[in-house]
């Protein structure tokens, strides 16, 4: 597998120089013209929100942050919670004018990178209303299942 940067490269150079709105480009099978990933997060199952990146805590065991964190339901210090973490690929992409090439069909089924439980440890939200709450920060550790 190519690493990204190179990957980015090789299939800029196989798309239209001057692409006019509505151009699709499809990847050869066996390749992607590009993916995007989620970060879905959990509660007892079911969905409640989602969030920009998920990290480990530099040299501290078993702690991890979440980063603009975004729920439809408040989260407490305790609460237990399912971070799952997925990559879609595209196996086309489709020129839009005045946005560029933008991802056009998914290409097989999603890859799982992490499906893990953890329990909040701390939170910063930054906005509140009745329908959702955003975090910069949400302080977690593992749970072992």
């Amino acid at each position: 597998m190519l690493p990204t940067a190179e990957r980015h490269a090789l299939v800029g150079g196989t798309l239209p120089l001057n692409p006019k709105d509505g151009d699709v480009y499809t990847a050869p099978e066996g390749q992607e013209a590009g993916a995007s990933y989620v970060l879905s997060l959990y509660s007892e199952g079911e969905p409640i929100g989602h969030a920009s990146q998920v990290s480990k805590v530099p040299n501290v065991s078993g702690r991890s942050h979440l980063n603009r964190t975004v729920t439809t339901s408040p989260l407490t210090k305790g609460d237990k919670i399912r971070i799952k973490f997925e990559r879609f690929s595209f196996g086309s992409v489709i020129f839009i004018d005045s946005f560029g090439w933008i991802g056009h069909e998914l290409r097989g089924d999603p890859v799982e990178l992490v499906n893990a439980h953890y329990k909040v440890i701390s939170t910063l939200a930054i906005m509140e209303n009745d329908t959702y709450t955003v975090y910069d920060k949400v302080c977690l550790a593992n749970v072992e299942e």
